[in-house]
């Protein structure tokens, strides 16, 4: 059942953002927000807020980030022009490469990357047409998902409509996500060695509803 939200009940945190495309909480409540100027915006107290850019002259374009464990910074995914990849930015505002290539093929633009329960990062790419633009249909399906684990990088999941936020359910261990432009939520069961199995429709949206990121309820 749909719960609506009126919008007097909303309540406006942060200011001057620039295209925060991810929002993530971590334990403290703090809020760490893509910045599209190339790096991460932690908002404290739903007030006091600081930007960290990467250092150097590689214009990074953060779409989807992850919060590394301890004090290590953020894994980011690069949503460039013309490419992709995904980079650890640390709180100093270091910037080196994490993945930049699969199967010894460059990553297109990089829409999500996600660090599960387990240690494991899922990586998301929308489309491999460029402009990105191109693959904005409901009958093209080129998207794929890249796991890198302790047996390195590869990718498990092809020909997804556009694909885009993934998570893993910690207590399932399946692996949620949503075809934008296919227009439904999906999920795999994950196997021991990481490869994903058994696909299924979780919901399929209406004419006009593009899913886009996702997260699960408290329940």
């Amino acid at each position: 059942e749909k719960k609506l939200i009126k919008l007097d009940e909303l309540n406006f945190v942060g200011k001057d953002l620039h295209r925060p495309e991810c929002v993530l909480v971590n334990s403290m409540g703090d809020l760490h927000v893509a910045d599209w100027r190339g790096g991460v915006t932690i908002i404290q107290n739903q007030t006091d807020s600081k930007t960290i850019l990467s250092k150097g002259d590689f214009n990074l374009k953060p779409n989807g980030i992850a919060i590394l464990k301890g004090n290590d910074g953020w894994l980011v995914a690069h949503l460039g022009d013309n490419d992709g990849g995904v980079f650890h930015l640390s709180k100093m505002g270091d910037l080196e490469p994490f993945l930049l290539e699969v199967d010894k093929t460059a990553l297109p633009p990089t829409n999500y990357v996600h660090v599960d329960h387990l240690a494991r990062t899922w990586i998301t790419v929308s489309t491999r047409l460029r402009p990105r633009i191109f693959g904005c249909r409901p009958d093209h399906a080129d998207g794929f998902i890249v796991l890198v684990d302790n047996n390195g990088p590869r990718i498990v999941a092809e020909n997804l409509g556009y694909t885009n936020e993934c998570i893993v359910d910690p207590v399932t261990n399946r692996l949620y996500l949503n075809e934008t432009f296919g227009r439904r939520l999906s999920f795999f069961d994950i196997e021991e060695n990481g490869s994903l199995s058994n696909k299924q429709i979780a919901y399929e949206f209406q004419f006009g509803e593009f899913p886009d990121g996702l997260t699960f309820d408290v329940e």
